[in-house]
């Protein structure tokens, strides 16, 4: 069996702060509603959304990298044309994406 990595605690410690400091200020999370979907192939998709902003948490929990179709999740995702990581400042611009194994992502739409 593989060894599990881990972040060191520093990376670890600024992942929490980034997750922390965002839930703060984030009406979605704070107040907005829940709607999940059925888990597919290991990942499990949850959006918490208002009238102001929509967060999708995407947890891929499988061994291996999943490709995600948004289409699955066009009654939250229709009027979106992309989606920013609020870890990493990533952009997703595409109907179709990749997750790597054992990870999650919270997006900002």
């Amino acid at each position: 069996m593989p060894d599990l990595i881990l972040p060191t605690k520093p990376c670890k410690s600024i992942f929490v702060k980034k997750l922390a400091l965002f839930r703060k200020h984030s009406p979605a999370l704070t107040t907005g509603k829940l709607m999940q979907f059925v888990p597919a192939d290991g990942v499990y998709v949850y959006f918490r959304y208002n009238e102001q902003q929509t967060i999708a948490v995407v947890s891929n929990n499988s061994k291996e990298a999943r490709t995600i179709a948004s289409a699955r999740f066009a009654e939250r995702t229709n009027c979106f044309l992309y989606a920013k990581n609020i870890t990493t400042g990533d952009i997703i611009q595409s109907e179709v994406f990749s997750i790597p194994a054992n990870t999650t992502w919270v997006l900002e739409l």
